[in-house]
């Protein structure tokens, strides 16, 4: 029987294990569990591994396929020792990785493989996982199988997986592929995240590598390629990617790391992952939904709520009262990440009003807001908050949304303040828009967020689609915290990390 893991699968996955026959340790010891996946240049690092005569402190269970695939019972090579290669770059990743528990690093990668749906063998994850549009019966389907089974080795040998991280190294293939391989190759990637996110976790941290930029083919199409993977990077605080120019390669136009190549990659992995573990976490998302009901649909996605974070929150963002909900467009998705839904038209300043005055008089009492709450589990810091804009470019000098600005309370009662400093826009502005500082909320205690505007919009009783601003993808990202007794007192924002991002889209 094979098991695949769904989003909800590790403790069922435990617990199957466990009902078999197996002699259990005196004591369970939970094992940090890392994975290498992609094509060629991630089966080569996953190859330099090997038992040595260095004793690291802690046990590596180590184990890849890259010749296989279709077996979840085989492996090329694995072992579990104490007594490791240092001259290799999975023992050099392994101690960059080390924290106090044993580890085990699974690698399942092979060379050609795609993200697209292009080619049979591929990782394409599907073309709207977060709906139920996936592709198991491909290589990503192998991939699940495959891991689910080293897993399970851990959980019969008496100990608890952990899966701290996940390390991608892909793209090549989609760049020799053309430009259509290419042009889907954020939405692939992020559609992947996603499912990889299914299985181990809705904030598994994942580390990429660039592909390869600078040969003489397919040079502009690379540079795309690790666009891509850096668009998806700068929008969840739970992905990051590495740079590899300056690294050391097989040769002139090889688009392969050599064994010096993948020993100087190894630290910087394990030193972006370490940094990924203590980052802020995406702990709710809001997005168009398509449900049959305009008015609500901006809604929660359950599937990426961080339920060990937030013991309950609003499933719809709320408008102001002098905000006006104008349904959904008819086709086009320019704001929606993982919601089913198509862009969100939303009026700030009602049928006839030209908006002036300070955003926080658009949050406190004008209403041009929109805004939900939740509950924390425990205590929380506040780390960055994100969401789509779109604004139709027809007039855009004077037309529709302006400056924002999000607002905080803890407490459902008395002053908001301002989280980050004022974005300034101006009509047409598009693209992902983030606010980045600290505010902390105590366990039990509820969150309370808007999100304003001063929309300087031509008066009109016809509300047209060219006068609304489109919104979506909202996510919420914080991190959990010990607060030192000056932070609990007050939810004061830390105005000296403040830092305003903006990614224009083209």
């Amino acid at each position: 029987m094979k098991i695949r893991l769904s989003p909800f699968c590790f403790s069922c996955l435990i617990s199957l294990v466990a009902l078999a026959d197996v002699t259990e340790k005196a004591v369970a010891e939970d094992v940090d569990v890392y994975i290498i996946a992609g094509q060629s240049n991630a089966a080569n690092f996953a190859e330099r591994a090997g038992m040595g005569g260095t004793d690291v402190g802690y046990n590596l269970n180590f184990a890849r396929d890259r010749t296989v695939f279709t077996n979840p019972s085989y492996v090329d090579q694995a072992f579990s020792s104490n007594l490791l290669d240092t001259s290799q770059a999975v023992t050099q990743l392994s101690q960059g990785l080390f924290q106090t528990n044993d580890q085990a690093i699974f690698g399942f990668a092979r060379p050609g493989t795609t993200i697209s749906d292009q080619e049979a063998v591929t990782w394409f994850p599907g073309s709207d996982p977060a709906n139920g549009q996936v592709k198991d019966d491909g290589f990503y389907g192998d991939f699940v199988d495959w891991t689910s089974s080293r897993i399970a080795e851990i959980v019969a040998a008496g100990n608890t997986p952990v899966v701290k991280g996940l390390f991608w190294f892909q793209g090549e293939r989609d760049a020799v592929l053309g430009a259509t391989a290419v042009s889907a190759y954020e939405t692939n990637f992020e559609n992947l995240t996603y499912r990889f996110r299914e299985v181990f976790g809705n904030n598994v941290p994942i580390v990429a590598a660039e592909i390869r930029e600078g040969v003489s083919t397919n040079a502009a199409l690379r540079a795309d390629v690790n666009a891509a993977l850096n668009n998806v990077a700068a929008v969840d605080p739970r992905i990051s990617v590495v740079p590899t120019a300056g690294l050391s390669w097989v040769s002139e136009n090889d688009v392969h790391l050599n064994t010096a190549g993948y020993q100087t990659l190894a630290p910087l992995w394990a030193a972006e992952m370490n940094s990924l573990q203590t980052a802020a976490q995406t702990i709710l998302q809001y997005d168009s939904v398509s449900n049959g009901d305009s008015t609500s649909s901006l809604r929660l996605l359950d599937s990426l709520t961080q339920t060990s974070l937030v013991d309950s929150a609003e499933s719809l963002v709320s408008f102001g009262g002098n905000t006006t909900d104008w349904g959904q467009h008819g086709s086009q998705d320019h704001t929606v990440t993982f919601g089913s839904g198509t862009d969100k038209f939303i009026r700030f300043g009602g049928e006839s009003e030209t908006l002036s005055g300070s955003l926080a008089d658009a949050a406190l009492d004008d209403g041009e807001w929109i805004g939900s709450s939740f509950i924390a589990a425990e205590d929380l810091m506040l780390d960055s908050f994100s969401f789509e804009m779109f604004v139709n470019q027809s007039n855009g000098a004077s037309w529709a949304a302006r400056d924002a600005g999000l607002f905080l309370r803890v407490g459902g009662t008395g002053a908001f303040t301002q989280f980050d400093s004022t974005y300034e826009g101006f009509g047409g502005d598009n693209g992902t828009i983030i606010f980045n500082d600290s505010f902390f909320a105590g366990a039990g205690a509820e969150l309370e967020w808007r999100l304003a505007f001063t929309d300087r919009t031509n008066a009109s009783t016809g509300l047209p689609a060219t006068l609304t601003t489109r919104i979506g993808s909202i996510r919420l990202n914080a991190v959990s915290a010990v607060p030192e007794a000056s932070s609990i007192l007050l939810a004061i924002p830390c105005m000296a990390l403040s830092l305003l991002r903006r990614r224009r889209q083209v």
